[in-house]
């Protein structure tokens, strides 16, 4: 099992390379057209300049984590740039509207972002078959990475039990037991475990 960690971490880190890249894509057509993105992230400012600017650093630290070129500079620029979003757009969100599931679903969305870029920032080059480690010396954030990772799930676990049948209504309708889906992966959520490696 410990020999697929290598492995299993690189096509994560690819995936979640391409997703910051997309993202970045997307703010870009938007600062260009200034039109309302159907599936862009709902974190997307409405300044055009920002906009773009955003978006270009998206692009650049997602190619810096997939190509493993200053991976570790990408992924704290990348975590740096996320937890601003957090602090300065999410959390008074939060604050001003407690009850508002949408800003703490967005807000944790992003944190998890931030910490998969931590996580990114301390990993091995890229091509590397030996296990990725943590230390003050190998990766100094890489364990608060996971940890900022992880508290999200809380938030995701404990949404889906208090709006299950709103999501219910979003399992495929070909899959039966809408419901039970919703409680199982709220429940996933809540029993996912931190473990470094080792």
């Amino acid at each position: 099992m410990k020999s697929m960690v290598p492995r299993l971490a690189t096509i994560g880190r690819c995936f979640f390379s391409i997703m910051m890249i997309v993202f970045g894509v997307q703010h870009c057509v938007y600062a260009v057209s200034k039109t309302g993105l159907v599936f862009g992230p709902p974190w997307i400012l409405r300044s055009p300049v920002f906009v773009a600017a955003i978006g270009i650093v998206l692009v650049l630290t997602g190619l810096g984590i997939a190509t493993g070129y200053r991976a570790d500079l990408a992924g704290y620029v990348l975590a740096g740039l996320l937890l601003l979003y957090v602090v300065i757009i999410y959390d008074p969100r939060v604050a001003a509207n407690i009850r508002n599931p949408g800003n703490w679903t967005s807000g944790a969305e992003l944190l998890c972002m931030c910490g998969a870029a931590l996580v990114a920032a301390g990993m091995e080059p890229r091509g590397s078959t030996s296990t990725p480690t943590v230390g003050p010396r190998k990766a100094p954030f890489a364990e608060v990475g996971r940890i900022l990772y992880a508290l999200p799930l809380i938030v995701f676990g404990i949404q889906h039990f208090m709006y299950a049948r709103f999501v219910a209504t979003l399992v495929p309708a070909w899959i039966p037991a809408h419901l039970f889906w919703a409680y199982f992966c709220g429940s996933s959520f809540l029993c996912c475990q931190h473990q470094p490696y080792g």
